[in-house]
């Protein structure tokens, strides 16, 4: 006898009833003194995941249970939500479950950090820091106290990633550093031991790195003009309004502008995720403060030709 074919590609809940998990606004970067003992308190307010079932149309136009896919539904205060429905080998990893075994790791090393836990009903976000460990004057004379970011994921964008995490103690400033002193991606929760000791051991070694870069972009001159063209580029033109208020009022550099473009992003109540690739993006004005400042001074000429352009064709009507 032959076999009837699943045909439509959007599957339907079967047995679930769900509803939007409303989220306006997200908590600002804030890691607040505490202890792993206390951030751990705040991983029970965590949403859960669990599986569902999935209706799927056969060529016939009959309604069967899918093999293939499955429904992850999400629970935040027992609202139920959606959030993806990918395949049958998609393997769902609590966020209570990883940030707990992150926290046993931190806790090895010390159980005095600063720490906040952001989420939405999709994923979670675990930012801690070592004062005891990863406090050192950066060469603006600031202090810098550095640990890492962990994101995970119920709609399956996202593993769990572990990226390094730069906190300035004066302006509460987020700083995304995989790039400059390590990221690590987790497969599954077993050995998260080992993985954290590894970049905090990188960290250290890596310290000295972070420092040049900045004194690099501390030194390198970034003409106000040539600032806000690149501020435009990187955030927006609505954006730039505010980042630009704030570069006025640090010292015309690249460092200026990098504390500028952080001080923005790590201060929003928008949501986490683009923020985070925001400051993973600014971490690129460390890399290479030179070529930023030639990257904004094309964009400032390519904006004056612009307005030029439509000055001349005013001008003529």
């Amino acid at each position: 006898m032959a076999t009837e074919k699943e045909t439509n590609t959007q599957p339907e809940m079967k047995g679930i009833k769900v509803q939007h998990i409303p989220r306006v606004k997200y908590p600002s970067f804030h890691l607040p003194e505490t202890t792993t003992g206390a951030l751990r308190e705040q991983l029970a307010k965590l949403p859960t995941a669990e599986n569902g079932s999935v209706l799927v149309k056969t060529s016939s136009g009959k309604e069967v249970t899918t093999t293939k896919f499955q429904a992850i539904v999400a629970t935040e205060k027992g609202h139920k939500e959606v959030v993806a429905v990918p395949t049958k080998r998609y393997n769902i990893v609590q966020h209570k479950q990883v940030f707990e075994r992150l926290l046993d790791a931190v806790n090895l090393f010390s159980p005095d950090i600063r720490g906040q836990v952001v989420w939405d009903v999709k994923r979670a976000y675990l930012f801690v820091s070592l004062p005891s460990k990863f406090t050192f004057d950066a060469p603006d004379g600031k202090k810098m106290t550095l640990g890492f970011s962990a994101t995970n994921s119920y709609d399956g964008t996202t593993g769990v990633h572990i990226g390094a995490f730069g906190y300035r103690l004066a302006c509460s400033n987020g700083m995304l550093l995989t790039k400059t002193l390590g990221g690590i991606s987790v497969d599954h929760i077993h050995g998260v031991h080992k993985r954290i000791e590894y970049l905090f051991n990188n960290m250290e070694l890596q310290m000295a790195k972070l420092s040049a870069r900045i004194d690099a972009a501390q030194d390198t001159k970034m003409a106000l003009a040539w600032a806000e063209a690149y501020s435009e580029h990187f955030a927006g033109k609505d954006n730039t309004v505010s980042v630009m208020k704030l570069f006025k009022q640090e010292k015309p550099t690249v460092w200026g502008l990098y504390n500028s473009l952080t001080d923005f992003y790590s201060h929003s109540t928008a949501n986490p995720e683009p923020r985070l690739q925001q400051l993973g993006k600014a971490e690129n004005l460390l890399l290479n403060p030179a070529e930023i400042v030639r990257e904004g001074h094309r964009l400032h000429e390519i904006r004056k030709a612009i307005e030029e352009a439509k000055a001349k064709e005013e001008a003529g009507r």
